[in-house]
């Protein structure tokens, strides 16, 4: 229940931002923050069906999916909200080797993507840059977020992946724990590079499969 929580208040705090921006009259295009407003209620739902599966295996549903629409799908979710904060959401164009694309649950990576994306936001100060780009070689593509925010500090350090351990004073702690568990039962694996007063940098390193998968078939495996 508590990471439902958590991803609820993602989500609702995103339209919510998006919702004032339409309000106060900073929109430059209202109707598309509106329809961004109407897809993030539809991630909220996916989500929710996502969470009610959560209580057993988790349940995935990979497909083909290409990384660099991902990245730009979820830097226009946030691109107004940060605009506000004055902040710059740069998504840099895909790496040579990422044509072929990766085989994962879209949904899913798009749920790690906007905590990664979302908590680099809260972290950096106005004006300043969040940037997301992409790496690829033969046997994976990395996705990276990065920030301009003051760092990590080496006990926050040893402790972001755990569970309901946050250093936010209306956090739940479970962001990164849940992510962790995604990008794992993906194959994958997140790490991170900090600094105190350097910014921080996430990566999400997700493998392509050795063959094409030749069904459909979630992937279910035991927390």
């Amino acid at each position: 229940m508590p990471a439902l929580i958590h991803e609820v208040r993602n989500y609702l705090s995103l339209a919510r931002a998006q919702a004032q921006i339409i309000a106060v009259g900073l929109s430059t295009d209202p109707r598309q923050d509106a329809a961004r407003i109407l897809a993030t209620i539809d991630r909220l739902d996916m989500a929710l069906q996502r969470f009610k599966r959560l209580q057993g295996p988790i349940s995935l549903e990979p497909r083909p999916c290409r990384v660099s629409a991902v990245l730009q799908e979820v830097s226009l979710l946030f691109s107004a909200v940060a605009r506000q904060q004055g902040i710059e959401l740069v998504v840099e164009g895909p790496a040579s080797g990422d044509e072929e694309g990766i085989w994962a649950d879209p949904d899913a990576l798009r749920d790690v993507l906007i905590n990664l994306v979302q908590n680099a936001v809260e972290a950096t100060p106005g004006p300043g840059t969040v940037r997301l780009w992409q790496t690829a070689d033969a046997e994976g593509v990395t996705l990276c977020v990065q920030d301009q925010g003051s760092g990590i500090g080496p006990e926050e350090a040893r402790r972001i992946f755990e569970p309901f351990y946050t250093t936010k004073q209306r956090g739940t702690g479970l962001g990164l724990a849940i992510c962790e568990r995604v990008v794992a039962e993906h194959g994958g694996r997140i790490w991170f590079e900090s600094a105190p007063g350097q910014g921080t940098t996430f990566y999400v390193w997700l493998p392509r499969p050795r063959q094409a998968p030749t069904a459909s078939t979630p992937s279910q495996r035991t927390a």
